[in-house]
């Protein structure tokens, strides 16, 4: 017999503090399930950056390798690596963030040690074979930095977090030309941007830090998704909020702000997208000792039943024996008991 799947969602979290396995957590009860081992690369590498691909694979990119690998988000398994290097021409250069394009294309953003090396800071990429289509956006655009997160909008267009400009660069989706400063410099007392994500409200969120730039981001600021107006400070500094890093936005609407605390500590904080009141942590007593969650993604996976139950290890067959007698036995005793349609005509008659 076939095996019987179903879907459920889960959290995979990216842990910058160490190499090999990545974090996975059941967004419902907030239980931390698991380290997800994958298999291959990440052995004596630490994942920096994630994404789901739009073929539904996870893709993760180790730190300082300029590569980017392929896995099965069921079984971890290793289905090869998707980029092996981002510019020959540039080889000190290197990739520090990425993103999916609607066009199915992998956008990987770099940085360069060298400021004479005046190449685009985005490069492109074949989403299915991985072939390098050149670079995305004009020279320098995001400053020597390069971007620190990245994002397709709603509107199609390309976003950019400019760290050394403390604003958000928009360019066109297709052709990567400037198209303005989308969130002006230090709108909203935006500085050093980090994490940015359109929200399903079509919102713009960004990690924001304090004066003293990275790594001291302390707080999330919310811009209108249209228009780029500051709207709000949605969750500000404290001490329960911590240094947030990586942020996504759940099937239940709300938002999850992976932060990292004194003592090496860290928490998957889910907070209300509408008032920014704190709702839960996942795993609160931190059994997976996360210490920093650099990226986060939702994925709904495909599991075999039999592979999260003990009751669903019996064979199907005796699933659909059980329940051909279950009706059976419903069905006869139905027909015991009277037919009460029939007695009342009886009397009325």
């Amino acid at each position: 017999m076939p095996p019987i799947y179903i879907t459920r969602q889960y959290l995979f979290v990216a842990e910058m503090g160490r190499s090999g396995p990545l974090f996975r957590y059941d967004p419902q009860t907030g239980k931390y399930l698991d380290k997800f081992t994958v298999t291959g690369p990440l052995d004596n590498a630490v994942p920096f950056d994630m994404e789901m691909g739009p073929d539904a694979w996870l893709y993760l990119l180790p730190l300082g390798s300029n590569q980017v690998w392929r896995f099965n988000p069921r079984t971890g398994k290793n289905a090869g690596m998707l980029v092996s290097g981002v510019d020959p021409s540039s080889p000190a250069r290197r990739a520090y963030s990425m993103t999916f394009g609607p066009d199915g294309n992998l956008y990987l953003g770099t940085q360069h040690p060298d400021p004479s090396d005046t190449k685009s800071d985005v490069y492109r990429f074949d989403g299915r074979t991985g072939t390098l289509l050149g670079p995305f956006l004009p020279t320098r655009s995001g400053g020597s930095f390069g971007p620190r997160s990245m994002a397709f909008g709603p509107d199609g267009h390309f976003y950019f977090s400019s760290e050394e400009t403390n604003s958000i660069h928009r360019h066109h989706g297709a052709t990567g030309a400037f198209i303005d400063a989308f969130v002006p410099p230090g709108s909203g007392g935006l500085s050093a941007p980090q994490d940015l994500l359109f929200g399903p409200d079509n919102k713009l969120y960004v990690i924001g830090c304090s004066q003293q730039g990275w790594p001291e981001a302390d707080r999330i600021l919310q811009y209108d998704g249209s228009t780029g107006a500051f709207l709000g400070q949605i969750i500000a500094p404290s001490s329960q909020f911590g240094r947030p890093l990586s942020m996504a936005f759940g099937r239940d609407g709300n938002l999850y702000v992976g932060s990292t605390f004194p003592g090496a500590q860290a928490s998957i904080l889910v907070y209300n997208r509408l008032t920014g009141t704190y709702l839960r942590s996942l795993d609160p007593f931190n059994s997976a000792d996360l210490s920093s969650p650099k990226a986060m993604v939702f994925a709904d996976v495909s599991s075999i039943i039999r592979e999260l139950t003990p009751l669903s290890r019996i064979p199907r067959w005796m699933w659909v024996m059980g329940l051909g007698v279950a009706i059976g036995l419903a069905l006869a005793g139905r027909s015991a008991q009277p037919d009460r349609t029939r007695t009342i005509r009886n009397i009325s008659g």
